[in-house]
């Protein structure tokens, strides 16, 4: 049951701080800004949210705008949320689509750089050489 509140909670915070950004900031930095995930502590007094940056501004200028609105985004939570406290709020860039990219790329390299090159004909080197020793022990 903690578990289902604390997922419905960092939803119920992504979607207003998403809808936030959108509205109400009017920071040309948080252009193509997406909101990924939020995290919120057992005790709700820490949110951790996730952001994506979908332009060729730096993760850190827009972690810089992001924590320069957090009064703001805390305030318009307060006033449209009906939680005791707003958790306080950290920001961090969520570079989980480059590691993707990054092992996508590796595992291709890999690939082109192997020997077999996809062949299986060396994946499995002992499964002849046993098929072979059964026939000899019958003899």
């Amino acid at each position: 049951m903690a578990v289902d509140r604390m997922l419905k909670v960092d939803s119920v915070l992504k979607n207003e701080i998403s809808s936030i950004m959108q509205t109400n900031l009017n920071d040309p930095r948080l252009n193509g800004v997406v909101i990924t995930a939020v995290r919120t502590s057992r005790d709700l007094s820490l949110a951790k949210v996730y952001f994506i940056v979908y332009s060729n501004k730096s993760p850190q200028l827009v972690k810089g705008a992001l924590e320069s609105s957090i009064g703001h985004i805390r305030s318009t939570l307060n006033a449209t949320l009906k939680m005791k406290r707003i958790p306080k709020l950290e920001f961090y860039h969520d570079d989980t689509i480059e590691q993707g990219n990054r092992i996508e790329e590796l595992l291709r390299e890999i690939g082109r750089s192997s020997p077999n090159n996809g062949d299986d004909a060396g994946a499995n080197p002992g499964a002849d050489a046993g098929a072979d020793n059964q026939h000899s022990r019958g003899n």
